[in-house]
């Protein structure tokens, strides 16, 4: 296989990725899909080239997710504790 036969069909992987990307996570937001695939193991520059943007806006999507998930279960103790 020469270069040229192999970047073409590294390129038609690439747009097979994104397309099965796009439909498994369908109505989903971009920010939604990131925190679900680092939460499969992806890495995120991998995320960031699969929703054609930054590891910088990833990582931040990321930050601001583990935060929330931080403060609903603190509100859940809190609540647990007014209840017992």
């Amino acid at each position: 296989m020469s270069k040229e036969q192999f970047d073409r069909l590294i390129n038609k992987l690439d747009m097979l990725i994104k397309i099965t990307v796009a439909s498994a996570f369908q109505g989903k937001s971009k920010a939604q899909i990131a925190v679900i695939l680092s939460e499969l193991g992806f890495q995120n520059v991998e995320i960031a080239q699969l929703l054609v943007t930054t590891p910088a806006y990833i990582n931040k999507v990321k930050y601001l997710a583990k935060k929330a998930k931080e403060k609903e279960e603190r509100e859940r103790r809190k609540k647990r504790g007014k209840e017992g």
